[in-house]
């Protein structure tokens, strides 16, 4: 069974990572997250029997707004959850129309004075108590709604449609056919029939 810790990984340890693969980033905005030029917080996990470990690639943390932003607006297609204190509250006048945020969360002491509201700011998901327990709540179902979404859906038993002729107007039946295509796992196959046979009279 695997864990995951947020901890201060030595920038010169932190392998180069390539994006643009990933199917959502998770993003924290936070000031007190600055461990200084060295250092920076990652979500590592660690599985119990081994020493290995493995930095999440779609989690990230910033301490400074213009690094953040240059990050989120670096590739259109990413998809992005924003978490931030109401300090960078802020920056969803910036960025709220921008296609790549899917919702943000306010983190803040006092929720009731953030001059920021849903109905603003569709995108804007929550503000949440930031020492609450439970903060991380609406994101964590957020995300799982958007992952279950991703998720391709498999097709058990098809059910085959029944043709249906939609005709306007009058015609000779005898001078067309219809062609049938059937396409199993190792071939595919035409068949032709005229429709006489297949209207009843």
């Amino acid at each position: 069974m695997a864990a995951y810790a947020i901890l201060p990984i030595p920038t010169d340890r932190i392998p180069v990572v390539e994006y643009g693969n990933e199917d959502f980033m998770e993003i924290h905005l936070d000031e007190q997250f600055n461990m200084g030029e060295n250092v920076q917080l990652c979500k590592v996990w660690k599985k119990n029997n081994n020493d290995a470990m493995i930095i999440e690639k779609n989690y990230k943390i910033f301490h400074n707004v213009d690094q953040c932003i240059d990050f989120i607006t670096s590739y259109e297609w990413r998809k992005v959850f924003l978490t931030l204190t109401d300090k960078f509250s802020y920056i969803i006048e910036l960025i709220h129309n921008l296609p790549q945020i899917v919702f943000f969360y306010i983190y803040s002491e006092s929720p009731q004075i953030v001059p920021y509201t849903i109905e603003q700011y569709p995108k804007l998901r929550t503000i949440v108590q930031e020492n609450s327990p439970n903060a991380d709540d609406q994101l964590l179902r957020d995300i799982e709604i958007f992952r279950r979404d991703l998720m391709p859906i498999n097709v058990v038993k098809p059910v085959e449609r029944k043709t249906k002729l939609l005709i306007q107007e009058a015609f000779n039946a005898d001078e067309y056919s219809i062609v049938w295509l059937r396409d199993n796992k190792t071939s595919t196959t035409m068949d032709t029939s005229p429709i006489s046979d297949i209207i009843s009279p």
